[in-house]
């Protein structure tokens, strides 16, 4: 996850939808939270690991379906390669067919063995040269979207709202952080962006994400690293001045601590 939220921009409006047949993920548990006004339906097509949704984790193997709500805050954590199939579906879709998204909540974790069916024929439907291939897609979408809202869907004001108030701040707190990853980063700061105390922004931002304020914009900081390191043409220290490291000793213990190797063993062992 390399964002905190996610634009999903579409090039036929009458598909606003993206389809993932085989997404991989050897993901680890630094990758940072994002979030999007979409929902999202993943299939395990195989591997495991886990998605953690508004700081609840959820265990995940082959078979199972996950369905990110939308505006969650969310992450993949796994230890070994897992493959997704993957279905966004764009809020306006939602609109278009007369389902009101904002008051409606879906399981998150499913196994269904009638939904991995429906997933499968979806993607059959973008792969496929066939006449009226958009009018296929469309249909299989919202047969698909129909059977979630049938069976899985219920009134978002079940969604804990003591939780929400939290995952709202907490989504206030990354925003800025990401925005502002190579500046000076302060409780002080963070607190008045919020509109919380340093002691309430640092409870609610716990609760969430399960880390603290600085160890979260080191994560962030370190992810972003990770990603300039694979740019052979920058060099290290350029690289850690890019992500807000105010010396590049720091830079590296920082690094080390959350990916166990220096930039520069980094960068050689993904050349």
């Amino acid at each position: 996850m390399h964002t905190f939220f996610e634009v999903h921009r579409h090039k036929n409006q009458k598909l606003p939808f993206y389809f993932h047949k085989n997404m991989t993920r050897a993901g680890s548990s630094n990758d940072i939270y994002g979030w999007h006004p979409a929902v999202e339906i993943c299939r395990c097509v195989s591997g495991k690991g886990q998605i953690v949704c508004n700081s609840v984790s959820y265990p995940l193997k082959e078979g199972d379906i996950f369905i990110v709500n939308s505006n969650a805050l969310h992450k993949y954590v796994s230890e070994e390669k897992v493959i997704f199939g993957c279905l966004i579906i764009d809020e306006s879709f939602f609109t278009e067919v007369d389902i009101d998204l904002k008051n409606l909540y879906f399981e998150p974790a499913i196994r269904d063995e009638e939904i991995n069916r429906r997933m499968i024929l979806v993607g059959e439907s973008f792969e496929s040269t066939r006449d009226y291939r958009v009018a296929r897609i469309r249909s299989h979408v919202l047969n698909l979207l129909l059977y979630l809202c049938d069976r899985y869907a219920k009134p978002r004001t079940a969604f804990d709202s003591g939780t929400a108030t939290a995952v709202e701040t907490t989504k206030l707190a990354i925003g800025y952080i990401n925005a502002h990853l190579t500046e000076k980063l302060t409780l002080e700061i963070l607190a008045k962006e919020t509109g919380l105390s340093k002691y309430h922004l640092c409870h609610e931002f716990k609760k969430i994400t399960k880390h603290t304020m600085f160890a979260y914009i080191n994560i962030s900081r370190c992810e972003k690293a990770a990603r300039l390191l694979l740019d052979q043409e920058k060099t290290i220290h350029e690289v850690g001045q890019a992500c807000g490291f105010e010396n590049d000793s720091y830079f590296t213990r920082t690094f080390v601590k959350y990916y166990g190797m220096t930039p520069s063993g980094y960068r050689r062992e993904n050349r």
